[in-house]
């Protein structure tokens, strides 16, 4: 049986015949054995059938978490346990006739908390780390007040490095989940925690980011885990730095956070360390190039985060422009092409170039009386003067905005559904033409007495 399988069992159709009154922990357990049978379908069958109908009684949820936590159950099996715990959280959490009560939920959690770290089987970790994160929704911090210094105690000193990997995993699925949630004391609630650990997570960047600058060490097998953990703890940053601080002009973590990324030009020269990794034999293989994409997406993490305080926080990201508009100027019209880039790296570096030309946030004047003006007037003087922006327009209209064969191909099959999916809604965020068009049009409608003479 397979995710999508899974996924349909989470989502059971209407059942025919009788519902049993009781479940076992042994019925629960046949049934995923019969599921994985992929090769009978009629076993396959018997097996969702019961687990239909073994997911109107409060049993189930714990019954799944004792199979995901049972070392001595096969890896598929475990998988498939773990991907109907997550599917199945909401309905037995929120209030309603399977909701559970609060001993029987406190067991729960700890089952699935630690499943998060047993060894082997990565595919029923991922699913129990993502059930973890929707638990942490509705429990925290109100019945399950520990859940940040539990994940914390897993990213001590002496914990082994997957540990690790895991542990801040689990972190940025915390919360991303908990980012959401809108009322009052909920916001509160989130911002109490990122002031509390926002600083221990920019530590764990940088000092898992110095890891992955300094390359391989031959023999050593702990690169994987320590780019791993960059990226994630990057990923937890930016949901709290956007979602979580009250004051980001005060919060000295953030402001040391911004310095150190412009400072040491960490976003180009992560997309210099992947594409000098791309040289060495050892990073040839399927293993090598996704490790390789995995650098990339760090700093590509880097310049979402960038273009979302930008966007959210536009005064906050004043002091520090000047390093990351120089790193995407470098980027976007730089020599770049020999980097081998992914297209989203370029679309992101011109949204955040455009983003700078178009909030209104960014418009102030020389004689603007408002702290962040004089930033923001260095930025324009030294990247956006008259020569500068006519390089850029020219290189815009002569590198990325001319049609591509394929481009051509597919205008003469389909004029109309090509030209909808160009002029689609916020395409330009993500599609590398529509992007150029619009950091042109920025750039134009900034500088009109620049592109007006040209």
């Amino acid at each position: 049986m397979d995710v999508s399988s899974a996924n349909s069992v989470a989502n059971p159709e209407p059942v025919a015949g009788g519902v049993p009154d009781n479940i076992s922990l042994a019925a629960v357990l046949e049934a995923l054995r019969l599921c994985t049978m992929g090769k009978n379908p009629d076993s396959v069958m018997a097996g969702e059938k019961i687990l239909q109908s073994c997911q109107s009684h409060k049993q189930f949820l714990a019954a799944l978490g004792a199979i995901i936590c049972d070392d001595a159950q096969p890896d598929d099996v475990r998988t498939i346990a773990a991907i109907l715990f997550k599917n199945n959280t909401d309905k037995f959490w929120r209030s309603g006739a399977l909701q559970l009560d609060e001993p029987t939920k406190c067991g729960i959690r700890g089952n699935i908390f630690q499943a998060c770290f047993r060894q082997g089987n990565m595919g029923a970790v991922k699913q129990a780390i993502a059930a973890v994160g929707k638990i942490a929704r509705f429990d925290y911090p109100k019945t399950w007040p520990t859940l940040v210094d539990d994940i914390g105690s897993k990213l001590s000193s002496d914990t082994d490095d997957e540990t690790k990997c895991r542990a801040i995993k689990l972190l940025h699925e915390c919360t991303k989940e908990l980012a959401t949630k809108r009322l009052p004391n909920d916001r509160k609630a989130f911002c109490n925690m990122t002031f509390n650990i926002f600083y221990p997570v920019v530590n764990i960047f940088r000092s898992t980011l110095a890891l992955v600058r300094k390359g391989p060490a031959p023999g050593s097998f702990s690169y994987d885990q320590y780019v791993r953990q960059a990226l994630y703890s990057a990923k937890v940053l930016q949901t709290l730095m956007v979602n979580g601080v009250r004051d980001h002009s005060q919060f000295q973590p953030f402001k040391d956070y911004w310095t150190f990324v412009g400072d040491d030009n960490v976003i180009m020269g992560l997309y210099n360390i992947a594409f000098e990794l791309e040289k060495l034999e050892d990073f040839k293989s399927e293993a090598g190039i996704q490790l390789i994409v995995s650098v990339r997406k760090i700093a590509l993490r880097l310049q979402r985060t960038a273009l979302s305080m930008m966007e959210e926080h536009a005064l906050a990201m004043s002091p520090y422009l000047l390093r990351i508009i120089s790193q995407m100027v470098a980027l976007v019209f730089g020599d770049s092409s020999s980097l081998n880039l992914p297209e989203r790296a370029l679309v992101t570096g011109m949204n955040i170039i455009k983003v700078f030309h178009s909030e209104r946030a960014y418009r102030s004047t020389k004689d603007d009386p408002h702290p962040e003006s004089s930033h923001l007037q260095i930025v324009r003087d030294s990247y956006f003067g008259q020569p500068n922006v006519i390089a850029m327009i020219e290189v815009l209209v002569t590198k990325l905005l001319p049609l591509t064969p394929a481009d051509m191909e597919r205008l003469t099959q389909d004029t109309e559904d090509y030209c909808n999916e160009i002029e689609g809604y916020d395409n330009w965020k993500f599609c590398l033409r529509p992007s150029a068009e619009s950091l042109l049009s920025a750039l134009c409608y900034s500088n009109q007495d620049i592109s007006g003479n040209k």
